[in-house]
């Protein structure tokens, strides 16, 4: 399955996308015990495949009946996160048990292929501390197919947080962007970071690995 960097345009900023239940209800029982955050360390993710640009375009065109390019999003609709999960027809992964962490804005939306096919999407736009956090999830018609990705950049890297895969994005500094990856359920993630600026610059800076990680393993 295609990456989210490369199938998604969006009008308004460039996105560069089991545990038993008897462990789930125990994880849940200490936390309700101890007070302790519940991070979701549930979260797993489709394995990611990397292969060279020709067989990533040809399978995109596989799917996409014979045509390229990115998908493009509508206006969005602003709204609650029932109404949302309501009409893109999937259950949100959102952020839980990091202290400070502020929803500020749900956006749902559809993303439309030249082909004429659509996969619905949520946005999810945190505020933590003087990090913006914004979480896309969109929903691929594909479930089980692995995370497909490109022959990597010199700024990306595959990389395991409690084993699973994600592909981390970076900028020239190191600092963390972007973390995509695809769930076991289907859908695939673009989480970007937009920290404080660096020194001398006017545009958000990236934040360090383990504040990306973190929030990583909070998502459930």
């Amino acid at each position: 399955m295609v990456p989210l960097l490369r199938r998604l345009v969006r009008p308004r900023r460039h996105l560069n996308r089991r545990l038993f239940l008897a462990v789930l209800a125990a994880a849940v029982a200490l936390a309700m015990a101890t007070g302790a955050a519940f991070a979701a360390g549930l979260l797993t993710t489709r394995p990611i495949s990397e292969v060279p640009a020709a067989i990533f375009q040809q399978h995109f065109q596989q799917q996409h009946h014979g045509t390229t390019g990115k998908g493009s999003a509508g206006p969005g609709e602003t709204g609650t996160l029932a109404g949302a999960q309501q009409r893109a027809g999937f259950q949100a992964r959102t952020l839980k048990g990091i202290p400070g962490v502020k929803l500020n804005r749900v956006t749902s939306n559809t993303i439309t292929f030249r082909d004429g096919s659509r996969e619905p999407m949520i946005e999810l736009d945190y505020e933590l501390g003087d990090v913006r956090v914004i979480a896309t999830e969109i929903k691929d018609p594909h479930p089980d197919a692995p995370f497909e990705v490109p022959i990597l950049s010199p700024n990306m890297r595959i990389e395991r947080i409690d084993d699973s895969q994600y592909l981390v994005i970076a900028d020239e500094t190191g600092k963390v962007r972007d973390i995509q990856f695809k769930t076991s359920e289907g859908i695939v993630f673009s989480v970007n970071f937009f920290g404080p600026p660096y020194p001398n610059t006017v545009g958000p800076g990236g934040v360090d690995v383990e504040f990306a990680r973190n929030v990583i393993r909070h998502l459930s």
